[in-house]
């Protein structure tokens, strides 16, 4: 699934191709091992890649929304601070400075 994180139409028709299960097992079998659905486990993996790459310091918001899968900048800059992380993706770098000292 890592691999295809920056295809913005991988969902989880692709998921349940990839895993060679249906739809509604990965649906199942997801919201039984994380409490979520799919979709919504496949968008946070999606924060989770594009957090380390901000916090990498090497790519601006837009380049990681392009490259974790969430092309349209506004959902990265709604979905970041507010549902996960409770800062802008611009200042992710500066928040994991300050967890590492």
């Amino acid at each position: 699934m890592i691999d295809n994180l920056s295809k913005e139409n991988f969902d989880v028709e692709e998921l349940a191709t990839e895993v060679n299960m249906s739809r509604s097992s990965v649906h199942r079998r997801l919201k039984r091992l994380t409490n979520q659905n799919a979709s919504h486990f496949i968008r946070e993996i999606r924060l989770r890649k594009a957090l380390e790459m901000l916090q990498d310091d090497r790519s601006t918001a837009a380049e990681v929304g392009i490259l974790s899968g969430i092309w349209q900048s506004g959902i990265l800059h709604t979905m970041f601070p507010v549902q996960y992380y409770g800062y802008p993706p611009g200042e992710a770098s500066k928040a994991h400075q300050g967890k590492s000292k």
